[in-house]
């Protein structure tokens, strides 16, 4: 949703903490905010990382811990 967020003019996002791998979290983020990274590999990489299956609900006016795919 980082694009989206860029296209209305969001400035800060919050990432949720998680007890580990937020520094490989963080550098994902950052490369594809940089461009270096497109969404959907930032994706694969991170639901390794990640302790429970990606949400995005609240963004897409669903119950917050959904997911809807792009």
């Amino acid at each position: 949703e980082l694009e989206a967020m860029r296209a209305i003019g969001v400035g800060v996002a919050r990432l949720s903490p998680q007890s580990s791998h937020m520094p490989e979290i963080v550098g994902i983020v950052h490369a594809v905010l940089s461009g270096a990274l497109p969404a959907g590999a930032a994706l694969t990489r991170m639901a390794a990382l990640m302790p429970a299956a990606p949400c995005n609900g609240f963004w897409h006016g669903q119950p917050g811990l959904s997911w809807q795919a792009a």
